[in-house]
C-alpha cells in the first residue's frame, strides 16, 4: 500500500490491522480532510529518528492512510521525523502540527512518510 494516493470513496484500506472505512461525503458540505478518520484507542511508541533517546507512549485519536492524531503529554518539533510502533504499525512520520490541549497536554498530527514490514 502506498500513502501518495487517497482512498477511493466506498473503499476499506488496511493500515496494519486496523481498516479504515471511507464514506461518501454529504452533499454541499466541506470536507477539512482529503481522507476519512477512524476513531481508534490504543497505545504507540513514538521516537526522534535524530535523538533515539527521546520517546514517548502516545495515545491514538484518530487514524487515516496517511496519518495519525495522538494525544502526548510532551510537545514534539513541528518538521521533525518521527519512527511510531504499536499495533502491528511500524512506521516513519513527520510532525505536521502540535497544539497543546491542557498542561502538559498536547495533540500532535503524524504524517505517515513510510511503513515497514
Amino acid at each position: 500500500m502506498t500513502f501518495d494516493s487517497l482512498t477511493p470513496i466506498g473503499v476499506e484500506e488496511p493500515l496494519g490491522n486496523i481498516h479504515v472505512h471511507t464514506a461518501r461525503p454529504e452533499a454541499g458540505k466541506m470536507q477539512g480532510r482529503n481522507e476519512p478518520r477512524a476513531s481508534e484507542r490504543f497505545l504507540l511508541h513514538i521516537s526522534s529518528v535524530h535523538d533515539p533517546f527521546l520517546t514517548e507512549v502516545a495515545s491514538v485519536e484518530n487514524i487515516s492512510s496517511n496519518g495519525v492524531r495522538v494525544a502526548t503529554e510532551r510537545s514534539w518539533e513541528l518538521g521533525s521525523h518521527v519512527n511510531v510502533r504499536g499495533y502491528d504499525l511500524k512506521a516513519r512520520a513527520r510532525v505536521v502540527y502540535c497544539r497543546a490541549t491542557g498542561p502538559d497536554k498536547f495533540a500532535v498530527g503524524l504524517n505517515i512518510i513510510r511503513t515497514f514490514d
